[in-house]
């Protein structure tokens, strides 16, 4: 029997050290989506899930080609007034056929219903805010305010402030599975607000990807680099690979765009979801919609429900949004094939808030 000698044995080791690698990465990066909280919805993913893109994916569209015109962007358009009493029509409207439930179903076995919303719906459970002493319920939706809404809300009932306010108020004042609820919760006042979706997407994009390039472990960073930059798997699962990537070119918006189009929905974190998804207004019977463009209308319609201070002010931060011109200049960067799918995406959110699809309508 030949045996090789400790030399000659080397390059053998370290090709078959090689092959294991390329076999562990390859299984890595192709695992399949799952679930591991049991009873969570399926399309509820986890923050390790896999990185892989669904068949179809639209790859390196960072040098997409010559795009037509784009009308999104278009001067010269009419953009329609927004009226919050108009909401309601459109939500009858959208969730013709399906919705929304009669305000009876609501009143009848309030725990049940609530408890349905979270087990069926894509609800985080901390988006569920509710006051059993002012009676009432905030919906609040990522990038439409909602930090400084919870702020507002953490302070006026505590009477102090919190770093790590999402948290608090989940452990407090949110609607959860198993948290013994108040019988009534029917008759409170249940409210939300809504955002044109340009101008949210824009929102969610610059918090959560070019504010922040050094975020290199971010799991929807690592699959935007790789399935539309088209960076090497191998560099894709690690962190100082990824910085030095993101320190060399920031994700551009045109990228996030992308990115949003070639995944399903269901695996978008929150702060990029359509509002309709995490409002389910077909399901849940409002009370009050409002727009976020027109805070101060919004702040008035709900501040004698909801706060407990007379002289509660509406925060500043409410008041402040992007500059309207640098949202139109990325938009423009984007291939209207690409606006297309995302507006139809987003399309119900359009509709509900009574936006138009034109960017200038901001």
């Amino acid at each position: 029997m030949y045996i090789p000698s400790r030399s000659a044995a080397k390059p053998f080791l370290c090709i078959l050290t090689l092959s294991l690698f390329i076999i562990v990465s390859y299984f890595y990066l192709t695992e399949p989506p799952r679930n591991s909280k049991e009873g969570r919805p399926p399309h509820v993913r986890d923050e390790d899930d896999d990185i892989t893109p669904p068949p179809g994916f639209p790859r390196n569209r960072q040098n997409p080609p010559e795009p037509r015109e784009n009308l999104y962007v278009k001067e010269g358009v009419t953009c329609p007034a927004l009226r919050d009493e108009a909401i309601t029509d459109q939500i009858q409207s959208v969730c013709r056929g399906q919705g929304p439930r009669d305000p009876s179903d609501r009143h009848s076995n309030t725990t049940e219903y609530w408890e349905n919303i979270l087990e069926n719906h894509i609800i985080n459970s901390r988006s569920l805010i509710y006051d059993s002493e002012r009676r009432f319920i905030y919906v609040s939706v990522p990038k439409v305010g909602s930090s400084t809404w919870k702020s507002m809300m953490y302070v006026d009932r505590f009477n102090t402030t919190t770093a790590s306010m999402h948290d608090d108020m989940g452990r407090c004042c949110a609607i959860t599975e198993g948290r013994d609820l108040p019988g009534d919760l029917g008759e409170y006042f249940t409210f939300t607000i809504i955002r044109n979706p340009w101008a949210r997407l824009y929102s969610a994009y610059r918090d959560k990807f070019y504010r922040y390039p050094a975020f290199a472990n971010f799991k929807y960073t690592r699959q935007l680099l790789l399935n539309i930059r088209g960076i090497p798997p191998s560099r894709a699962t690690k962190v100082a690979a990824i910085r030095r990537e993101l320190e060399r070119q920031r994700i551009t918006f045109t990228e996030f765009v992308a990115y949003i189009v070639g995944y399903p929905w269901e695996s978008h974190n929150v702060h990029w979801s359509p509002w309709n998804k995490l409002t389910v207004p077909c399901a849940i019977q409002y009370d009050y919609v409002g727009h976020f463009e027109h805070m101060d209308r919004v702040f008035e319609a709900v501040r004698h429900r909801v706060f407990r201070a007379p002289d509660v002010q509406l925060d500043h931060k409410l008041k402040t949004h992007a500059d309207k011109n640098e949202i139109l200049d990325a938009y423009r960067q984007v291939p209207s094939d690409l606006l297309d799918v995302l507006y139809r995406r987003f399309e119900q959110d359009f509709v509900i808030g009574g936006y138009n699809s034109n960017v200038n309508c901001i």
